[in-house]
């Protein structure tokens, strides 16, 4: 399974070793989603403007995937298309006045 991951599961983030034994594919621009935060708390949701986000690609195991599933309780997947590949990601529709949005798209941005 590849897993798109926009947040704390990125390369030199706190929850990076999440996925300890998943292999890194690339780091790719993502066109037609938006990233917030919420107290913190990375959030990506579709978008219908020229919104992108910067995701990492991953080869996932399905231990790692369970693992990820537990931290991401609360937040919806979805399969995309993405390059040559179908990849999970996870998505959870912003409350207006609680999300502040990331104007570069990029978590290591913020």
């Amino acid at each position: 399974m590849i897993m798109a991951v926009y947040g704390t599961l990125r390369k030199g983030e706190h929850n990076e070793y999440y996925l300890g034994n998943a292999r890194y594919i690339k780091t790719i621009r993502l066109k037609g989603f938006c990233l917030y935060s919420y107290c913190g708390i990375p959030v990506a949701s579709e978008s219908k403007l020229n919104d992108e986000i910067t995701v990492e690609l991953y080869e996932i195991d399905s231990r790692t995937f369970k693992q990820v599933k537990r931290l991401e309780h609360g937040y919806n997947q979805k399969i995309i298309e993405v390059e040559d590949y179908s990849a999970m990601i996870w998505l959870m529709k912003p409350y207006n006045g609680f999300f502040n949005k990331i104007e570069s798209g990029d978590w290591k941005d913020r």
